[in-house]
C-alpha cells in the first residue's frame, strides 16, 4: 500500500505574502528618506552652484541658499520644498522664485518670468513716497559710485549711503539740501519720480557730482524687469530621483531581509 501525504502550503505562502508586503513597504519608506536626504543635502547644493550644467544653477549662491532645500516623507510620498521661512530676511522660497523653474509649469531654463518680489530697498522707497505702484528701482551697474560685490551686486553699504542721502534731501531742488557727511552721501542725492520727469530727466535716483553734472545711481522702471529662469528645479529632481531611487530601494530591501 502506498500512503499519500498532502501538505498544504497556503498558510505559509500567505504569511510570506504579508511578509513581502511588510518588507516592501518599510523598505520603500527607508529608500525615500535616503533619497530625500541625498537630494537636499548633497545633490541640490552642488547642482545650484554655477550655471553651466545641464540644469543651470544660481550665480555664486551663498551657503544659506545652498542649504535652503528640505524634504519630508509621508507614507510613499517624498516631498521636497524650498525654505519659506527667514526671520531676519527674505526667505529663499521668495527670492529664488523668479529664477527657478516652477514645478508643473512646463517652464525651461533661460525662459523669462517677471519677478514679483520687491527688494527691501524698493520697499523703503515706496514707504517714504519716492515711488508708487509697481515702480521698480533698477541699479546703474555702470556707475563708478556703486561698488559691486564679487557677485556683481550692490553693496549694502551703498544702499545705506543712498538712503542716508535721500533722508537729507528736502526736495529735488538740490539747493535746499541740508549739510551732512558720510561717504558719497556728502554730495546731494535726490529722487526724480515717475510723475516728476517733465521730459527732461529720466526718473531715478541721482547724485550731483558738480553743477549741471548728475550721476544716475538707480533708474526707475514702470514695473519689475523680467529675469531668466536659471535653474531647472523640477527637471533636475525628476531625473536624479529616477537615477537614484532603485539602488536605494534595493539596498533597503536587502537590509530589511537581513534583519528577519
Amino acid at each position: 500500500m502506498v500512503a499519500s501525504i498532502t501538505f498544504d502550503t497556503t498558510k505559509f505562502t500567505s504569511r510570506l505574502n504579508l511578509l513581502q508586503q511588510s518588507v516592501s513597504k518599510a523598505a520603500g519608506t527607508t529608500a525615500l528618506k535616503s533619497l530625500g536626504y541625498t537630494l537636499t543635502k548633497e545633490e541640490l547644493p552642488k547642482a545650484v552652484k554655477g550655471q553651466t550644467g545641464k540644469y543651470g544653477g544660481y550665480r555664486d549662491p551663498v551657503s544659506f541658499t545652498q542649504r535652503a532645500f528640505f524634504y519630508s516623507v509621508n507614507k510613499d510620498v517624498l516631498q521636497i520644498r524650498v525654505n519659506d521661512n527667514a526671520p531676519k530676511g527674505i526667505a529663499p522660497a521668495k527670492y529664488l522664485f523668479p529664477v527657478t523653474q516652477n514645478p508643473g509649469s512646463g517652464e525651461k531654463a533661460g525662459q523669462s518670468r517677471s519677478t514679483i518680489l520687491p527688494t527691501k530697498f524698493a520697499g523703503y522707497l515706496k514707504q517714504k513716497g519716492y515711488i508708487t505702484g509697481s515702480t521698480y528701482p533698477s541699479p546703474n551697474l555702470n556707475s563708478p559710485l556703486l561698488k559691486k560685490t564679487p557677485q556683481n551686486n550692490i553693496r549694502p553699504a551703498d544702499y545705506r549711503q543712498i538712503i542716508f542721502g535721500l533722508s537729507r534731501t528736502i526736495s529735488p531742488n538740490t539747493g535746499k539740501t541740508k549739510k551732512y557727511n558720510a561717504g558719497f552721501a556728502r554730495q546731494n542725492i535726490f529722487s526724480i519720480g515717475m510723475d516728476q520727469q517733465g521730459g527732461k530727466i529720466t526718473p531715478g535716483i541721482y547724485r550731483v557730482k558738480a553743477k549741471n553734472n548728475l550721476e544716475m545711481l538707480f533708474k526707475y522702471l514702470p514695473a519689475p524687469p523680467a529675469v531668466p529662469i536659471s535653474f531647472a528645479y523640477e527637471d533636475f529632481l525628476r531625473d536624479r530621483a529616477a537615477a537614484l531611487f532603485f539602488k536605494k530601494y534595493k539596498k533597503a530591501i536587502s537590509r530589511r531581509i537581513d534583519r528577519l
